[in-house]
């Protein structure tokens, strides 16, 4: 929810919720050592470190994707999922989530929809 109250709308893309490209650390390592605003924007918000921002994470391919968008062109819906690299060898389920903040997953070997069960109920 940070990106949205900060900047009025979803990302366009994964990399936007990313470092500057010149700072290819941690997204604390920016906040503690660089602390400078001109490096943090809608486009680098460094609200996650640079390899989950190319789609990549604890042996997951992540796929975002804005769904939705304004006349203005900011984006009000999305949907991420994230997927095994190697299904049984890196995850054995896949998950789905949108700006609703429920998360679906499936063990099956396959991209996770909105139509697939919760994965954590409350």
């Amino acid at each position: 929810m940070t990106y949205l109250t900060t900047y009025g709308g979803y990302p366009h893309s994964l990399a936007e919720l990313g470092p500057y490209p010149d700072l290819a650390r941690s997204p604390r390592e920016i906040r503690e050592h660089f602390n400078d605003p001109l490096k943090i924007d809608a486009h680098h918000a460094s609200l996650i470190d640079e390899k989950l921002a190319a789609g990549k994470g604890s042996g997951y391919i992540i796929i975002y994707r804005p769904v939705t968008q304004a006349a203005r062109g900011t984006v009000q819906t999305f949907s991420i999922s994230a997927r095994p690299e190697v299904y049984g060898q890196t995850g054995l389920r896949s998950f789905y989530l949108d700006q609703t903040r429920l998360i679906s997953a499936t063990s099956e070997n396959r991209l996770a929809t909105d139509n697939d069960a919760f994965a954590l109920a409350k």
